[in-house]
């Protein structure tokens, strides 16, 4: 069995399609496709199951995938590590963020690290799930947590507190309905929570030495997305309760306003993690460094 046509079978697979591996690889289409059918020979099995314009992977395909991807991108990082130490970064980086990472900030770093390694093809996958790095092909992860690390066995991971949640709402709904000046007064609005925190009691702070602990209840509008809740809160809805940095820059614009200053939730935790490699590629080894520039700074 030829490896080379095992490392194009897995680029097929996770690109999805037989163009976009033949870009990748700078092929024609044709090789692409030679190399996947002397696999399938090598093997003995059929891993794809090809129509007029388009493929699926069969049982055996997605198998091997599942079962190869990990090794081959250590394989290729180790080599890339190895004949390119200060080489700089290229390739593709995939990373997997929870929704909250769909804000100003994460794409501020995505950018920057663009810009400084435009030989690097950035994917992002915004999933609120725990997702297998290996076995999804993902090259780092960022996952909020309180205490232990969602999946962290035989992973690295570089850990930092993420900024408080605050209260907001926005100038239309505070015209029509005054702001809240006590934590009791909540009860006197709407509310707009993100669904993970409903029905959870919130140890709020002020900053200081005061303390409270307060079940806002069942809001009036949930969402399981955190960039729908500001945008909700932001059409005016009601108070809503957003990390500090989704909603810095709506506040910035002058679309909301803080409100029971200085209440806030201290938010928790966020963990950078990536499959544990004695070979850490350029690529990922730049962006682990970049991100804790940036989260390294929020974490005070």
């Amino acid at each position: 069995m030829n490896l080379n046509d095992l490392h194009t079978f897995v680029r097929v697979a996770e690109l999805g399609t037989i163009a976009a591996a033949a870009r990748l690889q700078g092929v024609p289409r044709s090789t692409i496709t030679r190399r996947v059918a002397r696999l399938e020979d090598a093997l003995g099995v059929e891993l794809l199951r090809r129509s007029a314009r388009s493929f699926s992977l069969t049982e055996d395909g997605r198998r091997l995938h599942r079962l190869t991807t990990g090794a081959m991108r250590d394989v290729t990082d180790a080599v890339q590590a190895l004949a390119a130490r200060s080489e700089e970064p290229r390739g593709r980086l995939v990373v997997a963020a929870p929704d909250f990472a769909r804000s100003e900030p994460f794409a501020d770093l995505l950018v920057g690290y663009g810009r400084r390694f435009p030989e690097v093809e950035v994917e992002v996958r915004v999933a609120n799930r725990v997702v297998d790095l290996i076995q999804d092909g993902v090259d780092v992860a960022l996952r909020a947590h309180g205490g232990t690390i969602p999946g962290a066995a035989d992973l690295m991971a570089r850990v930092y507190d993420l900024p408080p949640m605050r209260f907001y709402g926005a100038p239309d709904y505070l015209a029509d309905h005054p702001a809240p000046e006590a934590l009791d007064a909540l009860t006197e609005h709407d509310l707009v929570l993100h669904r993970a925190g409903v029905g959870v009691p919130k140890a709020l702070h002020d900053g200081a030495t005061g303390t409270a602990t307060v079940d806002l209840g069942e809001p009036r509008y949930r969402a399981n997305d955190t960039l729908m809740v500001r945008a909700l809160v932001e059409a005016g809805a009601g108070i809503g309760l957003l990390p500090s940095f989704v909603a810095a820059p709506a506040v910035d614009r002058g679309a909301l306003v803080r409100v029971l200053d200085p209440w806030e939730l201290r938010a928790g935790r966020i963990a950078l993690v990536w499959p544990a490699s004695r070979h850490l590629a350029p690529r990922l080894r730049a962006f682990v460094d970049l991100a804790h520039e940036l989260l390294g700074e929020s974490a005070n």
